[in-house]
């Protein structure tokens, strides 16, 4: 009978295959996930069902013990779907549900004994053969232990349901093998198909036009743009949905080894990393060095554009500074002051804040003026950070002080003639380039630019 049954499924399937066209594939994948939740749902509703019914005449003990397991298989169906929970928790959940109602109901005298046969259909639909196999035995050892605490009483079905229990049990466990048999094989047919990759195609053919589709890649000009081109290519690669966490991004934790996996690329101390919606084994080698391939071309593009927006933020920088000193603009027009530029620097680096502070009495620093100027940072300062500051204008050394979740880069400035000041920076903690800018602005301060009197001069 199996070799018959093997070998009917062994030709009926291409046909089936050959008819499902490669778009069918992801609505295959959400019809197979549809059955098997309106299984679970259907095996934890019959357990209801069964229960409910040794309800009726029952004693108080039975509609106590029999409404716990009913709530406790209510708890495991809305866990189930909202959690993937361990296969031996499932198990272990179901026979004490199972358990319960048989105990709660008479044990070996009780009128449903046979619900331990539910258990069968609920391993075999969330983990086939084996779960079938180890729920028989659970039930097994259930009817075991309820006849041993119900000694001397003995119950003529108690036998009979112990026989059904094995055979019911390896015939559902053989069935689900076979069913899951034909189901891999189908999906894998059906994989092969999905386009790009016609099967008129060689091998040479499809990495060619994968190449030439890398292109797109290459010719992003920013990050969103970069990141909906890759999403793109990897759908082309593979039918399914990926993600690209490039350096500096968390990679998330992948739990699910079947349903996704993650491809990694290091580049000195940073790692990018692609997840891919689907299960790898239903991948060929040829798709898994293309996603590695575009994994690496993503990463070096997304470092292309930064370095180019670093540049471009840095111009824009260079262009503020030069324009402190009267030049890059008109004769006629004066010379950007501190606070002005302060504002523009700000604005182009990023930065959270800056101020220019003078030491107070008792180690404390007071502002001159802030950018933006309704910032409290300074205001918000502890005398300890007030210290660090003022030890830091009076020793002439620049310092970082920690300040909440940032870090405050502080510049002393000294002018001929003028009292000791410092330059405090929010948000340059963690760019050399902008400390850099930060640095050559404070020197323009004591070089070039004038205090404010009564009103903004030059």
């Amino acid at each position: 009978m199996p070799t018959v049954m093997r070998s009917t499924i062994s030709v009926r399937l291409p046909h089936i295959i050959n008819e499902l066209p490669p778009s069918r594939l992801p609505q295959l994948e959400r019809r197979l996930q549809e059955i098997v939740a309106q299984a679970t749902v259907a095996t934890r509703v019959l357990l209801m069902a069964i229960g409910m019914s040794a309800l009726v005449g029952s004693s108080l003990g039975t509609q106590i013990g029999v409404g716990i397991s009913m709530v406790l298989t209510l708890l495991l169906l809305v866990c189930e779907q909202r959690f993937e929970l361990p296969y031996w928790l499932r198990m272990t959940g179901d026979g004490a549900v199972v358990a319960l109602l048989v105990s709660s109901t008479g044990g070996v005298m009780s009128p449903i004994l046979g619900v331990v046969l539910v258990l069968i259909p609920i391993g075999a639909i969330h983990g086939g053969m084996r779960d079938a196999l180890a729920a028989t035995c659970m039930g097994i050892v259930i009817l075991l232990l309820t006849a041993l605490l119900d000694m001397p009483v003995v119950s003529d079905g108690l036998a009979t349901v112990l026989f059904v229990q094995c055979i019911a049990g390896v015939a559902i466990a053989w069935l689900s093998q076979l069913i899951q048999s034909a189901v891999i094989c189908l999906y894998t047919g059906v994989q092969h198909q999905v386009v790009p990759m016609l099967t008129t195609q060689t091998t040479s053919e499809r990495f060619a036009e994968w190449q030439h589709a890398n292109l797109a890649i290459v010719e992003t000009m920013s990050h969103d743009e970069l990141i909906r081109a890759a999403r793109a290519r990897g759908y082309d690669i593979v039918g399914a949905a990926v993600d690209f966490y490039l350096a500096g991004e968390r990679t998330p934790v992948v739990t699910s080894k079947t349903d996704c996996f993650v491809i990694t690329s290091a580049h000195a101390d940073e790692q990018s990393a692609l997840v891919v919606h689907r299960n790898p084994s239903l991948l060929d080698r040829m798709q898994h060095e293309a996603l590695a391939q575009l994994l690496v071309l993503v990463r070096m593009r997304s470092l292309m554009l930064v370095d180019s927006e670093r540049r471009e933020r840095d111009q824009h920088a260079m262009h503020v500074l030069w324009q402190m000193i009267g030049r890059e603009q008109d004769a006629d027009v004066a010379p950007l002051t501190q606070v002005v530029a302060s504002k523009r620097l700000v604005a182009v680096l990023g930065l959270t804040g800056m101020a220019m502070v003078v030491p107070g009495p008792n180690r404390t620093v007071d502002a001159l003026w802030q950018t933006p100027t309704e910032s409290d940072v300074i205001d918000q300062l502890t005398t300890s950070q007030c210290a660090q500051i003022s030890d830091a204008i009076r020793r002439e050394t620049l310092c970082f002080v920690e300040h909440a979740d940032d870090s405050l880069m502080v510049v002393p400035v000294y002018r001929h003639g003028g009292s000791p000041q410092a330059l405090v920076v929010s948000g340059a903690q963690d760019d050399a380039d902008v400390q850099r800018m930060v640095m050559m602005f404070a020197d323009l301060v004591m070089r070039f630019c004038v205090l404010e009197r009564d009103a903004e001069q030059v």
